[in-house]
């Protein structure tokens, strides 16, 4: 199809198509055209707040929950080594009539009891290391030790608050020995209970948050 001639003059060109814009990126499309991604922003560097008092607070709990743990373990210890002797002997009074049978529980009762020791200072000593590295971690302002810290302190915190639910509820048929530590255990691990849960707080507080992340389109200057 010709296009029309306008009276008295030459044929006019058809008007060229305008550019459209992008959708969603607001600018013309255009072949051979580079432009920048529209949500690239440039990283601004600020220098990072002093350490707020909430941050020490929590490191400072740590280390002493650490020490409260450690009481509570030697506390179950000398309760598993005051039950073994009592179940050695309760096995030495039931079978005295064949001593090589006796002597082979007692043989039984004493490799448990180094069994049921080693577990327990192994499973002191994972949790208290895990415990320390984080806190001495977070303290000298490690955003990914923070968020492991409170990890821990949840699972803690549920462990140690059920634990000594448990161990104070259920006190009948021990020694007067044994029941007095149960309830020296149970009642350091409500303690404990309580302590992961403000360490967790304490560390996840808006103040902390400001001190261990700089914000979108931020990142903390190196200190000198």
């Amino acid at each position: 199809m010709r296009p029309a001639v306008p009276p008295g003059g030459e044929p006019q060109p058809e008007p060229l198509a305008q550019p459209q814009p992008m959708a969603g990126y607001g600018y013309a499309y255009g072949w051979g055209l580079a432009y920048p991604d529209p949500g690239y922003r440039s990283v601004v560097l600020i220098p990072r707040p002093p350490r707020p008092g909430v941050v020490n607070l929590a490191v400072i709990l740590t280390y002493l929950g650490v020490g409260l743990s450690l009481v509570e373990a030697v506390a179950g210890i000398i309760s598993l080594y005051i039950d073994r002797g009592s179940i050695t002997s309760q096995v030495n009074d039931g079978i005295q009539s064949d001593p090589s049978a006796a002597a082979g529980m007692a043989a039984f009762a004493h490799a448990a009891f180094g069994l049921m020791l080693v577990v327990a200072i192994v499973t002191w000593v994972l949790p208290a290391t895990g415990a320390v590295v984080t806190a001495l971690l977070t303290g000298r302002g490690a955003n990914p030790a923070r968020i492991v810290l409170a990890s821990l302190m949840g699972v803690y915190a549920l462990s140690n608050l059920c634990g000594g639910t448990f161990g104070l509820v259920n006190l009948g048929g021990k020694g007067e020995a044994v029941r007095n530590l149960s309830i020296l255990g149970g009642l350091l691990d409500v303690v404990l209970g309580a302590l992961a849960v403000t360490i967790g707080v304490l560390v996840l507080v808006p103040s902390a948050n400001r001190y261990f992340s700089a914000g979108p389109g931020r990142r903390f200057a190196p200190s000198n």
